[in-house]
């Protein structure tokens, strides 16, 4: 097979013109949600959208599964493009597809094998162009596992807001379910490579700069919770690397702020330990802190003391006092529940 190859269906052939809106999704080994999935899209009650699914150099039969769906899409009307190419990674492959392979105005996310509600496009776009100085929308989520069973809802802001120091990021849901003018994006730098997590919040702290996002409270999103997920958190290893990877993101709004110059601009690593070093640099935010408190007390209460020693290995005096600061208050306040 060559390199890459985008295989469209009729429906898309047929377009003189670039769709008003894109569904850009990408996917690397997910077979058995394919069809599910990505049915979900193709009976959307918008109008005047495509789908572009890019492969990202599976090994099973998700390539297989995302060309059998171009036939379904056709006989739904719906254009629909597949993108097969060498493996790469989630971020170099969104950012391409929506930078090299998407001419529409207004893109949405969708995330493997997660759920789009029938009317959760048209909802969006509805937001989206209600108000001038909205850029981006979201909805509200549920959380399923592999069998679609219920594990929560994710609550949502109707108007999400940033906070640098407490770590507080603009959610438009989830990272799944976002929409976005394509434009705002473009000026906003689009998603950058050194992340290997946390893109989206990297992503969504400089795109609010640009103005306003605004989320739906219908829930009109299901997002997919499995071992192979990245919200799953399942590795203690991954969800420290996940927190420290948002704290640079946060650290690099903090930089750009205050009129300096961002610390990850012409960064092209995604190395741990140096972005790592870049989210010390004004010591971790709050949100950082609770999280990987959170953490380590899960750990030791299964006999784990590894990511303790992490902590102290990885992390500056004054953050690894204030973790252990905020665990020990954590415990204290849990027993004094319990009198």
């Amino acid at each position: 097979m060559c390199n890459s190859v985008v295989i469209s269906n009729s429906s898309f052939k047929s377009k003189e013109i670039c769709s008003r809106l894109e569904v850009v999704t990408v996917w690397y080994n997910r077979e058995d949600y394919v069809k599910d999935s990505i049915d979900s899209l193709i009976e959307q009650t918008a109008n005047n959208y495509s789908i572009l699914a890019v492969d990202d150099g599976s090994t099973d039969k998700t390539g297989e599964y995302l060309e059998n769906a171009l036939l379904t899409a056709d006989e739904a009307d719906v254009p629909m493009r597949v993108w097969k190419k060498k493996n790469e990674g989630f971020v170099r492959s969104i950012k391409k597809a929506i930078e090299n392979k998407s001419c529409a105005d207004i893109i949405a996310l969708h995330g493997a094998g997660d759920l789009s509600l029938p009317r959760r496009l048209e909802t969006q776009i509805r937001l989206l162009e209600s108000d001038d100085r909205i850029i981006a929308t979201g909805v509200r989520v549920e959380k399923v596992g592999p069998d679609l069973d219920s594990i929560g809802i994710r609550d949502v802001d109707k108007w999400p807001t940033v906070d640098i120091k407490k770590g507080i990021v603009p959610r438009l849901g989830t990272h799944g379910a976002a929409m976005f003018y394509r434009d705002t994006y473009t000026q906003a730098g689009g998603y950058r490579v050194s992340f290997m997590y946390a893109q989206d919040t990297d992503l969504l702290v400089r795109l609010i700069n640009y103005g306003k996002f605004r989320n739906s409270e219908e829930i009109l999103y299901k997002k997919l919770v499995t071992d192979f997920t990245v919200s799953s958190n399942s590795d203690w290893k991954q969800s420290i690397d996940q927190i420290m990877y948002s704290a640079a993101a946060m650290e690099s709004a903090r930089h750009r702020n205050k009129g300096l110059v961002d610390p990850i601009e012409n960064h092209s690593s995604s190395n741990i330990e140096e972005l790592s070093k870049i989210a010390r640099i004004g010591g971790l935010h709050d949100r950082a802190v609770h999280r990987i408190s959170v953490l380590i007390l899960s750990e030791l209460r299964s006999g784990n003391f590894v990511p303790l020693i992490v902590l102290l290995v990885r992390f500056r005096y004054k953050d690894s006092l204030r973790i252990i600061q905020h665990s020990l208050l954590t415990v204290y306040n849990k027993i004094k529940e319990m009198k």
